[in-house]
């Protein structure tokens, strides 16, 4: 007996039309590239752009704790007093203050 007339052909994953084969897209570069071919350069494009992007932003969170760190470190540190240079002081000043202590 032969099979039912409905029983549908098996189809390989990926293959769009099963009956016509690998269908070529328009030339890209040089030659004809298989609709395969340049999902496999979208593929391997889009990972590394988004391994890029991870690895920056996991960066950026970093660089952002050490920024903390160093800025917050000094907060729990004992104080270190600094000596200044002394300003100079005109008499014309020193008069303008004293005429205020009367």
């Amino acid at each position: 007996m032969n099979a039912p007339l409905l029983t549908p052909e098996p189809v390989l994953q990926g293959d769009s039309f099963p009956n016509r084969g690998a269908m070529p897209t328009p030339a890209l570069v040089e030659g004809l590239l298989t609709r395969r071919q340049i999902r496999s350069i979208t593929d391997r494009v889009t990972r590394f752009i988004i391994k890029t992007g991870g690895i920056s932003i996991i960066l950026c969170i970093l660089g952002m704790c050490v920024f903390l760190v160093k800025e917050v470190v000094p907060l729990f540190l004992p104080p270190r007093p600094t000596l200044a240079e002394p300003i100079p002081f005109s008499a014309a000043a020193s008069s303008r203050l004293n005429s205020y202590r009367h």
